[in-house]
């Protein structure tokens, strides 16, 4: 009994087995009757050339059937066409390792170079020269030798540009390219010249990270006609396109909004992968925006970096804007010593810059200054504040420290008084302003000593009911603006009009109000 049912068993088991085989033949069949099918629409389309349909079908009639040789290779033939050249080494690969020729090695060894990948074509070349040992020998040594200095090339290469010595980078690409365009040979196509796709790459990126924008651009552009799927070169035409929206933002004649302009300085700066060059002229373009700003507080450092770096931006910027801006900086923080030092050691090495010389002696007039009276600081204000900040701060003081107004204090009071009306004369002419700035003798804005000798500057308008009194003698054309709500507890005499003066024991001031 039971040797009946294991010889059962064994019988079905047979059977079961055949009936797989028949199947999994019958399959094979079909998918080879599919592949037949799609490769003779394929051929078609090949025919009409049109490259793309005829790649879409060559690729169902692989999936149908990957062991079909003739899809492969016509495939290849199509992405070569197309500018599909990544996928054109693969499709080659799979034909030489499914069928191997000395044609075949030779041309994917080729093609290899061409995308760059020397090592993997050297490679190549030394297999096609071991299978096939008398086959077009010179040509194969050629090629090796083609391909052994592409990879040492290339490889020299990227060690000049980690070193980020892109000269040298160009220089030899430049060599390699011409070395490998009249070396190889593809087949007869609609392909450009071969060019080598990663010295192309290679030497647009050291020509971008140089800061040559334009002729980079041109590289990815040729690279990606050769390739419109190349990864790298499709991602540095990206980086382009946004460094040159920025640049051209910042530079724009037309604009006149300087925060626009920093933002797109700002968004430069940050772009990711962005050139070191690129970095440098944000930094540089921030310095001076920032400077116009007078956002004092975010200036240095992006200055900084400029100087910093000036051995690789002098060709781009005026490193000498950089340092003024640094300048300009630590004289309004009132550290003149410093800005005098900085702008002396930036002049040793640039000893006729105008700007630097005209800055230092800003800096130089600006350190006397600090050393005798500063009429800026008098009236509280920046050295790069506005008339209507002087008169404000002029009128404020001019009130506050009237001697009128402090009966325990006088003395203390009319030298404030003549002190802010010496400051107001001098800063509110802009021509004594800029001679002060100058470091010229501020004696000569003075009166001869007397700050009132000429009037006392910018006038006031005083309404007699505005003032408890008034003032004995009056101020004849008054203070512009007025002073509404009067001095509190007033001033006795009263108001008399077009009066000379004002006398208090033996002090005398003449005012004047033009």
């Amino acid at each position: 009994m039971k040797e009946g049912i294991r010889t059962l068993l064994f019988i079905v088991g047979i059977l079961v087995v055949s009936f797989a085989k028949d199947a999994s033949e019958s399959k094979q069949s079909k998918n080879n009757n599919n592949a037949l099918k799609y490769k003779d629409e394929a051929d078609n389309y090949y025919k009409q050339k049109k490259y793309r349909e005829a790649e879409r079908m060559y690729s169902k009639c692989i999936f149908s059937d990957s062991s079909m040789v003739a899809c492969y290779n016509s495939r290849y033939l199509c992405r070569l066409n197309l500018q599909q050249l990544d996928g054109a080494v693969s499709d080659l690969g799979h034909v030489v390792e499914l069928n191997p020729s000395p044609r075949a090695l030779q041309q994917l060894g080729n093609l290899q170079i061409k995308v760059g990948k020397c090592q993997e074509a050297y490679q190549t070349f030394k297999r096609c020269q071991s299978l096939y040992p008398g086959y077009d020998n010179a040509e194969i040594q050629k090629s090796l030798s083609v391909s052994r200095e592409c990879s040492k090339e290339i490889k020299s290469v990227q060690n000049s540009i980690t070193k980020k010595n892109y000269k040298e980078a160009i220089s030899t690409l430049n060599k390699l390219l011409a070395t490998v365009k009249n070396s190889i040979s593809l087949p007869r196509s609609g392909t450009s010249s071969p060019d080598n796709l990663e010295a192309l790459y290679l030497r647009g990126y050291a020509l971008l990270e140089s800061g040559d924008i334009d002729t980079a651009n041109a590289h990815f552009k040729k690279c990606l006609r050769s390739d419109p799927e190349d990864k790298k070169c499709k991602e540095r035409s990206k980086l382009i396109r946004s460094i040159n929206r920025n640049l051209n933002r910042i530079t724009d004649p037309s604009s006149k909004e300087t925060k626009e302009k920093i933002e797109a300085a700002e968004n430069l700066l940050h772009l990711p992968k962005v050139p070191q060059h690129f970095i440098g002229l944000a930094h540089y373009h921030l310095c001076n925006l920032y400077t116009k700003e007078k956002a004092y507080d975010k200036v240095s450092p992006h200055c900084q970096y400029v100087v910093d770096h000036k051995s690789e931006l002098s060709n781009a910027v005026d490193v000498a804007d950089a340092v003024c801006n640094l300048a300009t900086v630590l004289i309004n923080q009132e550290e003149y010593d410093r800005a005098v030092k900085l702008l002396e050691d930036a002049l040793r090495e640039n000893q006729e810059n105008k700007k630097l010389k005209d800055k230092l002696h800003e800096a130089q007039t600006a350190l006397k200054r600090s050393k005798e009276k500063d009429y800026y600081k008098v009236l509280g204000v920046k050295r790069d504040a506005t008339q209507k900040e002087i008169k404000k701060a002029y009128r404020k003081l001019a009130l506050q420290w009237h001697p009128d107004k402090h009966k325990e204090d006088k003395d203390v009071a009319e030298q404030k008084f003549k002190e802010i009306a010496e400051a107001y004369e001098v800063l509110s002419d802009e021509e004594k302003r800029a001679a002060y700035d100058r470091g010229e003798d501020s004696n000569e804005h003075q009166g001869q000593g007397n700050p009132f000798s000429g009037g006392f500057p910018g006038g006031f308008t005083f309404f007699q009911e505005g003032f408890g009194g008034g003032f004995t003698g009056g101020f004849p054309g008054g203070f512009p603006g007025g002073f509404p709500g009067g001095f509190p507890g007033g001033f006795g005499g009263g108001s008399k009009g077009k009066g000379k003066g004002n006398s208090h024991g033996n002090s005398h001031f003449t005012f004047h109000f033009g």
